[in-house]
């Protein structure tokens, strides 16, 4: 029996394209558990001031600056009920995790209350969700 062998060249390219955002998370059976939000993406960015005051051996030192948490919506639609369904487990999920370009992830934290479904047609729905991204370190000045 005459063995043949072909080497071959597979060229990957990212799952996502710029404008969505794919979510994955631990599902309840142990399991991952992932899907793409292709609908339109809008972004929110809470600022906070900060300001702190050290003393040094009588010497005031004040720094000031801004902390900010981003927010995203995130949408995808044509769902059925079922697939709308296993998106609630993004909020029992103890981890959900955003994809970044690089094929990297990004812990986020789904926002409680942010969940809404909007019936497009009588089976379609529309999903909508907010997620927190991590935390940027404060400037300082």
């Amino acid at each position: 029996m005459e063995k043949v062998s072909q080497t071959l060249t597979v060229a990957l390219y990212p799952v996502c394209p710029e404008k969505g955002v794919f979510l994955h998370w631990k599902n309840q059976l142990g399991g991952i558990d992932g899907w793409y939000f292709g609908g339109k993406k809008s972004t929110r960015l809470d600022t906070e001031s900060i300001a702190t005051v050290v003393s040094h051996d009588g010497r005031k030192e004040r720094s000031t600056g801004k902390t900010a948490r981003e927010f995203w919506t995130v949408r995808c639609g044509g769902l059925i009920v079922d697939q709308v369904e296993a998106k609630r487990q993004l909020y029992q999920s103890p981890q959900v995790q955003m994809w970044n370009p690089d094929g990297s992830f990004t812990d986020v934290e789904v926002v409680a209350g942010s969940f809404t479904i909007i019936n497009e047609s009588e089976k379609k729905r529309l999903v909508t969700l907010e997620i927190l991204l991590p935390k940027p370190n404060a400037l300082v000045r």
